[in-house]
């Protein structure tokens, strides 16, 4: 009975050699997925007056979703950084003249991203007549976080001194007003008790002297019905002796007047 050969090392080396071709084969295609070898991109640049929060690699984001990455930094003669990104083919007409960049963050200590406003252009737009290759996007500073911070402070101690002020008023002024509500009170209750009394006293004379007004004007107003009558009754006599009294007149005027002629001319004759 025959023993089979052993693998023979020229196998062995095959194996070994067949092997790292698989591994450095998928090494070179994740690396290829990792640096998006083969696909195209938007190129875009945008201009920071530093690079606080931006580095390579990091992601760019068009509505909450990474659309692209950070290439690279560069220092500019004027001391500002320039930043180049790139935007993924199929979204760059997402792109338009009124984007603008920005930088956002994953909550207070997350991860920092660029973010671009999205300006839709009509679609499809291919990467050769895309308007806005090699633009510079406007860039939004965010706000440095020791300035926020020194602000925050200069809040916090306004914040405190108007507390102390307040507590300092409150425990001066609470209990005078306090005790001020507390006799004015006790005045009111006192006043009420006198006026009480008062009432209590002058109830039965006021309700007399209510009375009689009442019956005053009863007997005024009958008064005044009866003065209303006998006006109405008497008015018409009035009259009549008005007129005869104005006839009478008349007839004194013209006895007198035919007096005052009758002794003229007895006079005339005795001048002769």
């Amino acid at each position: 009975m025959t023993m089979p050969n052993p693998p023979t090392r020229s196998h062995e080396k095959l194996l070994f050699l067949g092997s790292g071709a698989v591994l450095l084969g998928a090494l070179i295609i994740g690396l290829a997925r990792e640096q998006h070898w083969g696909q195209r991109f938007l190129n875009l640049r945008l201009v920071a007056a530093n690079a606080s929060g931006i580095k390579p690699g990091q992601a760019v984001q068009i509505s909450g979703m990474q659309v692209g990455q950070v290439r690279s930094l560069e220092m500019l003669p004027n001391a500002k950084v320039q930043v180049k990104f790139q935007i993924d083919e199929r979204f760059a007409p997402l792109v338009g003249p009124r984007s603008t960049a920005s930088q956002g963050q994953q909550g207070l200590v997350g991860e920092h991203f660029l973010v671009v406003s999205p300006d839709p252009q009509p679609w499809p737009v291919s990467l050769e007549k895309h308007g806005m290759r090699d633009t510079t996007l406007p860039y939004e500073q965010p706000p440095a976080i020791s300035s926020l911070m020194v602000d925050l402070h200069q809040t916090q101690k306004a914040l405190q001194a108007t507390l102390n002020n307040t507590t300092k008023l409150t425990a001066e002024d609470v209990p005078d007003t306090l005790r001020e509500i507390r006799n004015t009170l006790g005045s009111v209750d006192k006043l009420s008790g006198v006026l009480q009394r008062e009432t209590a006293a002058t109830a039965p004379t006021l309700r007399k002297t209510l009375t009689q007004i009442s019956a005053t004007g009863a007997s005024a107003e009958a008064t005044s019905n009866r003065a209303q009558q006998v006006l109405e009754q008497t008015q018409p006599i009035l009259v009549n002796t008005l007129k005869e009294l104005q006839q009478l007149s008349s007839i004194s005027r013209k006895l007198l007047q035919l007096l005052v002629g009758i002794g003229g001319l007895e006079e005339a004759p005795k001048d002769r």
